[in-house]
C-alpha cells in the first residue's frame, strides 16, 4: 500500500501560500515534497531523513538547479512541520557537499 501524502500536501500547500509564494513555486514544491514524502513514507520526516533523501539526489545526477529546488522545497517542509533541517540541505551549495567536506 502507498502512503497517502495528500492531506499532508494539502497542508503544505496552505503554508505556502500563506507565506507569500508565487502559484508556480508552490506547484514545484508540492510536485517535489510528494516526491520527498513517497520516498521516506513518512508525513512528518526527520532531519536525518531530509539529509538522506538530500544524499540520494546527489547520487541520481540532478542538476545542481533540481537539487537545490528539491532543498528548498525540503526546507519550506520541515519549517512547516516545526523540524528544521540542519544546514547542510541548503540551495546553492556544491553538489555533494556534506559534513565530511568540512561544512558546519
Amino acid at each position: 500500500i502507498e502512503h497517502d501524502v495528500t492531506p499532508a500536501l494539502t497542508r503544505f500547500e496552505k503554508y505556502l501560500d500563506k507565506i507569500g509564494l508565487k502559484e508556480n513555486t508552490i506547484r514545484l514544491y508540492i510536485r517535489l515534497a510528494n516526491m520527498y514524502l513517497l520516498e521516506t513514507k513518512k508525513d512528518i520526516p526527520s532531519p536525518e531523513d531530509a539529509e538522506k533523501f538530500y544524499d540520494s539526489l546527489n547520487e541520481k545526477n540532478l542538476s545542481r538547479s533540481a537539487i537545490n529546488n528539491f532543498a528548498a522545497a525540503i526546507i519550506k517542509y520541515h519549517q512547516m512541520i516545526n523540524k528544521p533541517v540542519v544546514p547542510i540541505i541548503m540551495p546553492n551549495h556544491p553538489v555533494g557537499l556534506n559534513r565530511s567536506s568540512g561544512f558546519k
